[in-house]
């Protein structure tokens, strides 16, 4: 019938002319939604490699595997600033700088040697005391502050700031770059992972620390892509000088973050004399022939120190 309507009241012509805008703007949408580009960033200078060749080496295969397994454009950035963090979709972000930034929400933990979180140091060309490096200059991997104030409570006990202990506090792009530093004698002093170092001796412990962590930095991105991603991540990241992945954020960032409080440790109290201490000796009298026994005083009568201060 020439007048035939359709449901809607439109003649047939103009609703298959509507159904059909409406159904390719539906699957363009869903296009529209997929970035034609997916980018992974790598910022992790506490873990050292051979060299930056190395790290961008490193994030380069994986986002060539992660595009591989996933049928997704993906490009890997090797980051030497953490604020190009924001420019990127995902990445794997240094353990020690996401306990003070919280950069993205965490969704894998990195391992190295199996383990999502591993001792840490200071360590200097010599097997110095920690006391005989004041005033000298300390070399860091960035950490967004992390290991300065982890150096300050945990070898210092919070008594003073680490860049008031030390000479000089600089920062370095990567660890590899501040290790060579201390070998050459640019500085005096570095810390890190003890994983990392042959070549230089253990001045103090500062206790454990957590390994990276593999992000989502871009909530926008639809959660098919991001868990297509994350999936094949899983399956690639561990490759050297990571070992695997475990699901979620490390289980140790949480008794780190604690660590950086500040809170002064529980420790006994530092007893010092004064500045300028004077010795007094008792009298000592000698006998008068050679048989009379020498007779000596007691000994808080013989020496007496002034009171000690406690600090």
């Amino acid at each position: 019938m020439r007048a035939y309507q359709s449901m809607c009241g439109l003649p047939t012509r103009v609703a298959f002319i509507v159904t059909f805008l409406v159904s390719t703007l539906g699957v363009a949408s869903a296009v529209w939604a997929q970035p034609s580009e997916v980018t992974i960033g790598l910022f992790a200078p506490s873990v050292r490699f051979e060299d930056s060749v190395a790290r961008a080496a490193y994030i380069n295969q994986l986002a060539a595997s992660v595009e591989e397994e996933s049928g997704i454009s993906v490009r890997g950035i090797n980051l030497s600033d953490p604020s190009d963090l924001d420019d990127v979709d995902f990445a794997v972000v240094d353990g020690l700088y996401q306990a003070r930034e919280h950069v993205g929400r965490s969704i894998l933990t990195l391992e190295i040697d199996g383990q999502s979180s591993l001792e840490l140091g200071i360590y200097s060309a010599s097997n110095e005391r920690l006391s005989e490096l004041a005033g000298q200059d300390l070399l860091l991997p960035r950490s967004g502050g992390a290991l300065e104030r982890l150096i300050s409570t945990r070898a210092l006990y919070s008594e003073v700031a680490t860049d008031e202990f030390f000479g000089e506090v600089d920062s370095a792009s990567n660890f590899e770059s501040a290790v060579s530093s201390v070998q050459s004698g640019r500085a005096a002093a570095t810390a890190g992972f003890d994983h990392f170092v042959n070549e230089l001796e253990l001045v103090v412990s500062l206790g454990s620390g957590p390994t990276p962590e593999f992000v989502i930095i871009n909530t926008s991105l639809p959660a098919e892509l991001v868990e297509e991603v994350s999936d094949a991540v899983r399956s690639h990241a561990g490759r050297a000088p990571f070992s695997g992945v475990s699901p979620g954020a490390s289980p140790s960032m949480g008794t780190f973050e604690r660590s950086l409080s500040g809170s002064r440790l529980e420790r006994q109290p530092i007893m010092a004399a004064s500045r300028n201490v004077t010795i007094e000796l008792g009298p000592l009298r000698l006998p008068e022939d050679e048989e009379e026994p020498v007779a000596f005083p007691q000994p808080g009568e013989m020496l007496s120190l002034p009171p000690l201060e406690q600090e």
